[in-house]
């Protein structure tokens, strides 16, 4: 398997937005520790900049994986198995990272006492959010 982009090709600005990205939402998660009742117009204003931090997150993603894609393209490595490797190491990529936290969660929520979630089996299979509730919200915007 061979690397479509090298260490000398990476993007010093799109690495830039990415370190922006982080520090705006470690900032908005301290202040949600931190601060958690407080009402103060400058701590949410702080906590709605790591929603901006979110959005950036998913625009670097979608640019990135984009940009791998044209290249498959361009380099005509487009047959059924090309995309499925693609998308294998992105899932390799992703999915340790998320059972890892996910693991860290459950092992904190039984360090402190605390009930586990009903149906926790579902975080495991990403069934946690289901379609009816996808409905429900797409029917109360802003709510």
């Amino acid at each position: 398997m061979e690397t479509i982009t090298t260490y000398r090709q990476r993007i010093f600005g799109l690495d830039v937005v990415r370190a922006l990205a982080i520090i705006l939402i470690l900032c908005s998660h301290s202040t949600l520790l931190l601060f958690p009742e407080s009402q103060s117009n400058i701590i949410k204003t702080i906590q709605f900049f790591g929603t901006i931090g979110v959005d950036l997150f998913f625009v670097l993603s979608g640019f990135l994986i984009g940009t791998i894609l044209i290249k498959h393209i361009e380099n005509n490595k487009t047959s059924f198995k090309d995309f499925a490797n693609f998308w294998m190491r992105r899932w390799l990529r992703t999915l340790p990272n998320y059972y890892l936290v996910l693991l860290i969660n459950i092992g904190l929520i039984l360090l402190f006492n605390t009930e586990l979630p009903n149906q926790l089996f579902k975080y495991f299979f990403f069934f946690k959010t289901s379609l009816k509730s996808n409905l429900i919200f797409l029917q109360n915007p802003g709510v």
